[in-house]
């Protein structure tokens, strides 16, 4: 019973101390108590700001810091939820732990060796499941490295330490790995890391770690798209040159499908390092590249790099340094590498710039190139030369910023200097200064000739906004072929904002161009916004400065607003002139298309016909009138431009309102251009002209070396005594005029075109009246016109007039030309030869009455069109006139019988004349003559 009492007075006390234990464990102040008494343990390496919890729960601390020779490490916003009844199986256990940031920096070595430790036993064993970090950041004497969201476990005790990565997505990928240390010397290695692209199948890489902490062996195999990399390293990692070993290999790396824009290569590699007995290192490295090539064939102008080391790791000696550059030459030479700096020396007598772009001259440039620095300060210096070349480089990084001191080419009389720096800090700092003096880029390379001389600065900052401030004057210069002037002026707008003022002016020939407005931005030239003044003497020298294929024009001037997005080009909304005529509309071009792409929709209210000279060839030199360049032609034969119908894809619509012209009564007309893959299409290309229409379907096609045209012209609803005021025949109706002229054609020039025409013209007129007068004189009735002059003109009745004409290699015939009234059918005969420009037609008059006095015809029309002849047949005048003087040496009274006219005459059949005539105009194929010969070609 006594034994029993005992027993359970025991059971109570201590169930009572439990209770009590527990009780004083849950306290908070327990906690806090325990806290400062670690922290004075460590005299005074541990500090922590508000801490809370209990040793039963969950602890939470605002900030723990903890200081030791190896550096620091500092916690903010930790907590732990751990398992204290696993400490009576000897373990602390953390279900699980979690911190906002870490921050752990490791101190400077100070060049004492590192000694390997004497064990890593953990004093008790211990176990967190899983231990979640929203920020780790590193710091050591090569910087900062951070780390987010880093998911993770670890344990230990008496046998090893064991390490785990359970997630980690980094910018290079997502991380995985695993590593155990054993807690005895020599301290056993086993440990794994993966990285895998975030991206599936773009890079994998596997790290295998083996061996101890005195001889670490660490091997990497990777692959990337098509290439493939493996690596050695082993290291002995507390001895004063810790590299034992490095081996490495690669194959086939481009780094085109790595990084944007830059060349493409096939880059291979090996490399074998070793330490001998006394720690010293030799080895070699080699890197080539199977693919070679030019820059402006987007490949690298790289073959091969290999060099050779020796000595310690503070002084390691480099020599049989060569850069092969393959067709661009050779660099060679040798240098050190010595207390974290390296010195290298190369030199070359070959460098060949056409090797490295296509466009540059080949050159055979001998120097130096020395390369040299440490961690704070690298420097670079470059001297090359021969014969009428100079190239000089000299140029630093410090503290994150490129100074370059000189940079200066030369080649002949042309030169280039510039100067300045950049700086790779948060905000990019830039200022560059330069001039070019008597600059030429054919000088250097298959670029178009150019004399520039200029100076030019530019300073600002790329982040957080972009600022610049820049100034560029050109003076005495000559480009595009053009003697040029240019001065301009561009001024960043805010400091909160990458808007820049851009103010320019440029004279370049007789076109004058001021820019006034705002680029959007300049980082990326993608937009801008400006006022624009354009003039010149034609817009054709434009196609000289900025690639717009455009006709030769008489003086212009053009007022709008130019838009630019990306690579499309817009000017909105313009007005100006051109020659005598005014001009407005909008103009767009689109360069990011190939060939570049244009439109525009012009208007004008008052437009000179002669001022669109130059679509046709001509050239506008005065009012009113045309000149080409051979005089002795009519036609222009100024060859087309190919190139320009070649260089863009257009699709432009016109309207002229009211048209001027010195002889033709054109009212108005309008046009619709498209021009595509070298072929040009006037469809439709109208005119209101003479009380009628005048409608067009043309088209160019330049796809060859030879232009070939075809044209569908009708006429609708002429009036002669409008078209033709001159013949003074307009008094009364004469008739209205259809007609339909359908030709093929091929010629590089207007000449040329009309020279080589196959068709067929088919010209009608109905009813209407003539003038009397005229028809008399078409037939030399020298009785009859008397009368009509005693009289007085009057109208006679039109009965009809059809033309059929073909056209045969330039050469015009008329199948069929009859005028026909009430008294005097007239025939046309022969030929016009636009080959040739000359004339050889006649006018035959039949009369249908009796004349007592009629010289009868006809009137030859000859010569060349510059300078036509119009003159009766002398011949068969002759003939009648001999015959008169015989009859009058028989008996004088007869000698007027070879004058006499009886007439007789018919009238000619019109309605079937003139409805074949309508049918053939209103037809819409092409004509059987014009598809034969289309066949043929």
């Amino acid at each position: 019973m006594g034994r029993i009492r005992k027993i359970a007075i025991s059971a109570g006390v201590a169930a009572t101390l439990a209770s009590v234990g527990l009780w004083v464990l849950s306290r908070q102040e327990t906690l806090l108590w325990c806290a400062e008494h670690v922290a004075a343990r460590t005299g005074g390496r541990l500090h922590y700001v508000d801490l809370h919890g209990s040793l039963l729960g969950a602890i939470e601390v605002g900030q723990l810091r903890y200081e030791d020779a190896f550096g620091s490490i500092a916690i903010n916003d930790a907590r732990m939820a751990w398992r204290p009844l696993r400490l009576f199986a000897g373990q602390v256990a953390v279900g699980s732990m979690s911190a906002r940031t870490v921050r752990l920096e490791f101190a400077k070595s100070e060049g004492k060796k590192q000694e390997p430790p004497e064990s890593l036993h953990a004093p008790i064993s211990f176990a967190v499941t899983d231990f979640q970090i929203g920020s780790l950041s590193l710091t050591n004497e090569a910087g900062t490295h951070e780390i987010r969201d880093l998911t993770a476990a670890f344990s230990g005790n008496r046998e090893q330490l064991r390490a785990e990565v359970k997630s980690l997505a980094t910018r290079y990928g997502n991380v995985k790995a695993d590593l155990r240390v054993g807690a005895d010397a020599p301290f056993a290695l086993d440990g794994q890391l993966e990285l895998k692209s975030l991206e599936d199948g773009t890079y994998a890489a596997t790290t295998k770690l083996e061996g101890s902490l005195m001889s670490a062996v660490a091997r990497l195999e990777a692959k990337a798209r098509d290439a493939s990399a493996s690596a050695m390293l082993a290291l002995a990692p507390f001895d004063a040159q810790p590299l034992t070993e490095l081996q490495f290999s690669a194959k086939d790396f481009d780094p085109s499908t790595w990084v944007s824009g830059m060349p493409s290569a096939r880059l291979s590699g090996e490399g074998h390092i070793v330490a001998d007995d006394g720690r010293g290192l030799s080895g070699q490295v080699v890197l080539t590249n199977s693919n070679p090539g030019t820059l402006d064939e987007n490949k690298l102008p790289f073959a091969r790099f290999s060099a050779a080391l020796r000595g310690a790791p503070a002084d390691i000696a480099l020599h049989d340094v060569t850069f092969d550059l393959g067709d661009a030459g050779q660099f060679a030479g040798a240098g050190s590498a010595k207390d974290a700096g390296i010195d290298l020396k190369l030199a070359t007598n070959n460098l060949n710039l056409h090797g490295m772009r296509k466009h540059l001259n080949a050159t055979r440039l001998a120097g130096e190139l020395t390369l040299g620095g440490d961690v704070q300060t690298q420097r670079l210096k470059l001297a090359l030369g021969q014969q009428g070349y100079r190239v000089r480089l000299t140029a630093a990084m410090r503290d994150r910023i490129a100074v370059v001191d000189e940079a200066y080419a030369r080649a002949g009389n042309a030169e280039v200097t510039a100067r300045g720096r950049i700086a790779l800090n948060a905000n990019k700092d830039f200022a560059i200064s330069g001039r070019l003096a008597n600059f030429d880029p054919s000088q250097f390379g298959k670029y178009d000739s150019a004399q520039i001389n200029s100076r030019f600065d530019f300073k600002g900052q790329i982040e957080p906004v972009i600022q610049v401030a820049a100034n560029i004057n050109v003076a005495n210069s000559r480009i595009f072929g053009l003697p040029t002037t240019a001065t301009g002026t561009i001024r960043s707008k805010r400091v909160d904002h990458p808007e820049v003022a851009m103010d320019v002016s440029l004279r370049a020939g007789t076109t004058r161009a001021t820019v006034k407005g705002t680029m959007k931005d300049p980082a990326r030239l993608t937009s801008m916004d400006l006022a624009l003044a354009l003039a010149g003497g034609s817009l054709a020298e434009l196609y000289k400065i900025v690639g717009v294929p455009l006709p030769a024009t008489p003086p212009y001037r053009i007022d709008g607003r130019l838009v630019q997005r990306a690579q499309v080009w817009e000017l909105r909304q313009f007005a100006g002139a051109v020659g005598d005529s005014d001009l407005s509309g909008n103009f767009m071009i689109d360069r990011s298309r190939t060939p570049q792409f244009m439109k525009a929709d012009l208007t004008s209210q008052r437009l000179d016909l002669a001022d669109l000279a130059g679509f046709i060839g001509a050239e506008k030199v005065a009012p009113g009138k045309v000149a080409t360049p051979q005089t002795t032609r009519v036609i222009p034969d100024t060859p087309f431009n190919l190139e320009k119908l070649k260089s863009a894809d257009a699709d432009v619509r016109f309207e002229g309102k009211h048209v001027m012209t010195e002889k033709l009564p054109i009212d108005a007309m309008s046009t619709h251009l498209i021009l595509k893959d070298g072929v040009l299409t006037l469809a439709p290309l109208n005119f209101a002209v003479a009380g009628g229409k005048v409608a067009s379907d043309i088209t160019l096609d330049s796809t060859k070396s030879v232009i070939a045209s075809r044209a569908d012209v009708r006429v609708q609803s002429l009036q002669l005594g409008k078209l033709l005021p001159q013949l003074k025949i307009s008094k009364a109706s004469v008739g209205e005029m259809d007609g339909r002229v359908r030709v093929t054609a091929h010629g590089n020039s207007v000449a040329a075109l009309l020279g080589s025409a196959t068709g067929d013209t088919s010209l009608v007129v109905g009813k209407g009246e003539v003038s009397d007068l005229i028809l008399r004189l078409s037939n030399l009735d020298l009785a009859n016109t008397l009368v009509v002059l005693m009289r007085g003109d009057r109208n006679i009745p039109i009965r009809c007039m059809v033309a059929d004409l073909e056209w045969n290699n330039g050469v015009v015939r008329p199948n069929r030309f009859i005028f026909d009234t009430n008294h005097t059918t007239l025939i046309g005969e022969g030929k016009a030869d636009f080959k040739n420009e000359t004339l050889d037609m006649r006018l035959v008059a039949k009369p249908k009455g009796m004349s007592l006095a009629s010289l009868r015809g006809p009137i030859n029309v000859t010569g060349s069109f510059a300078s036509p002849s119009v003159m009766p047949d002398l011949a068969q005048l002759g003939l009648r006139g001999m015959a008169g003087a015989a009859l009058a040496a028989v008996a004088p009274p007869l000698a007027v019988v070879p004058f006499v006219q009886l007439g007789g005459g018919q009238d000619v059949q019109c309605d079937p004349l003139v409805q074949s005539a309508r049918q053939q105009i209103l037809s819409p194929a092409l004509s059987p003559r014009q598809q034969r010969t289309a066949a043929k070609r």
